[in-house]
Formats: structure tokens, sequence, C-alpha cells
């Protein structure tokens, strides 16, 4: 999508940077594992194949939340639980929330993906992931996640965590701890998504003392659907 120039022009035409300025094509993905049932919805003039299950609309929900965190994959725990070690280091854990229809809470990860060095990111412009990559080792070698993997920032982004969700009960939460964290982050990454997203609800939601309410246990509700 960043090499398509065909992309590039369209998003680029007057009349859309008008309506919608600094207007560019994005992609949200939502990564569930469970169960589905696949079968054809329609009728005799036209028919779909679908797939239908609490954890299909699971992955919807997520796929929407993408906006509300600001990146561009959303991982449940249940699929974060699926991969290798190595591969599960490589993933942030951004949140703790629960969904509707969910009588559980469940995390929420994502992988911090790289851009190209045109969009000033880290990844070489000429890398073709088709003829580039050829296992997961060297995929991970070129797509390195960005700077949300250097040591100060992960432990920095570790610690605000912790605070923030207090535990699986929420009773040790430290919200002001966590905002302070969540701060750091910013100035290391500017603009980064998580970190937004969760100083925001903090300061919608803490008390005029900037703790945490005193009904929080560790999780909050998904609002996007």
């Amino acid at each position: 999508m960043q090499r398509d120039m065909g992309l590039k022009a369209w998003a680029a035409r007057p009349g859309i940077q008008e309506k919608l300025p600094g207007f560019t094509v994005k992609l949200g993905f939502g990564l569930h594992f469970g169960w589905a049932v696949e079968c054809t919805i329609g009728s005799h003039h036209k028919i779909d194949a679908s797939y239908l299950s609490p954890h299909v609309n699971l992955a919807s929900r997520l796929e929407a939340a993408t906006k509300q965190y600001g990146v561009s994959i959303l991982i449940s725990g249940e699929t974060h639980q699926l991969f290798s070690r190595p591969v599960k280091k490589k993933c942030r854990y951004i949140d703790r929330v629960i969904v509707k229809g969910a009588s559980n809470a469940m995390r929420l990860y994502t992988y911090d993906c790289p851009s190209l060095e045109s969009c000033g990111g880290e990844i070489r412009d000429d890398v073709n992931l088709s003829t580039h990559v050829l296992d997961l080792q060297t995929f991970f070698d070129v797509i390195e996640p960005g700077p949300c993997c250097t040591h100060d920032f992960t432990k920095t982004w570790g610690l605000g965590m912790i605070a923030y969700l207090g535990g699986n009960d929420g009773r040790k939460a430290d919200w002001r701890k966590a905002k302070t964290s969540f701060g750091k982050c910013l100035q290391m990454r500017a603009g980064d998504g998580p970190a937004t997203a969760l100083l925001a609800y903090m300061d919608a939601h803490s008390t005029p003392q900037g703790d945490a309410p005193p009904d929080w246990s560790g999780y909050r509700t998904l609002t996007e659907k």
C-alpha cells in the first residue's frame, strides 16, 4: 500500500483532501482464534459464503478498535497464546478489556508494524516480502518492530501497564504512576496510539485526584463495535 502510486494518487485527489485533509489509505486487522460455522447466506438469486460465531464477531470488534488504539493490528490473548516464544516477545501488551457478550476479560496485544524509509520508517524501500522473506526468522529479521522494541521504551511501557491494570483485580492500580510512564513513552515515540488511548481513558475516568475509580477491576469495556 505504501508503494502503490495509483493508490497514493487517488488518496491525494483534491476533492478527497478538501473534505479529509491529510487522508491516506490504511488497513486495520483484528486477529482472534476460535471456532466458526461456514455457511451460505442469501436467496435463489444471490448467495454468499459466510462464517458465523461469537469469535468472528469478536475479530470484527478488534478490527474496528484498531482505530481507537491507533494501531494496524489488534491481537487477542487467545491468538497470542498460539505464537512461539520469540514471536510473543515482539508483541506489545496494550490493554485488558471485556467485550459485549463476553463473560471474561481478555488481553489485547499489538505488533508495532514498521514502515518504509520513504514514509519515515525503518524498512528499506527496495525490500520485497515476496522474494526476501523465506521463513519466519527471515521475516522478523527484515520486518523488525519499530521504536517500540527499544529497551527503554519496552521497560517504561511495561511499568505503565503494571500501574494501569493494578493486577488481576485492579486493587494495586496506580494511575498517577501509569500516566507518568505513558507520558514518557509519548516522548520517546511521539503520537504512539496505545499510549494516547490509555492516557485519554484515564483522564476521562480517574478521580479528581488522578487515581483509578473505586470500581476499577483491572480491565475496561471495549466500546468499539
